[in-house]
């Protein structure tokens, strides 16, 4: 829905009315959703206000490759043979 850039709020709320429910909003209905994306908007501003600004890590190195014992060696490494 967000990356319908022609619809305003108010469209976006008709849009998923007519999806979820097959029938476009009520008014009231209209008028509660708006009010409550403005509260979440104003909400999550002032959250991201209180969070810190953190650069990102730097990429860790790649782990070191591990050597994998074979069930068919010797303590010295030679393979044992196969019965």
């Amino acid at each position: 829905m967000l990356s319908r850039s022609d619809l305003t709020d108010v469209g976006r709320i008709d849009w998923a009315y007519r999806l979820t429910l097959g029938r476009a909003p009520e008014p009231n209905e209209t008028q509660r959703a708006s009010a409550f994306i403005a509260e979440y908007e104003s909400t999550e501003r002032d959250v991201l206000a209180d969070v810190p600004k953190v650069k990102p890590a730097a990429p860790k190195a790649a782990p070191a490759p591990v050597a994998v014992a074979s069930a068919n060696a010797t303590a010295d490494g030679r393979r044992r043979p196969t019965l």
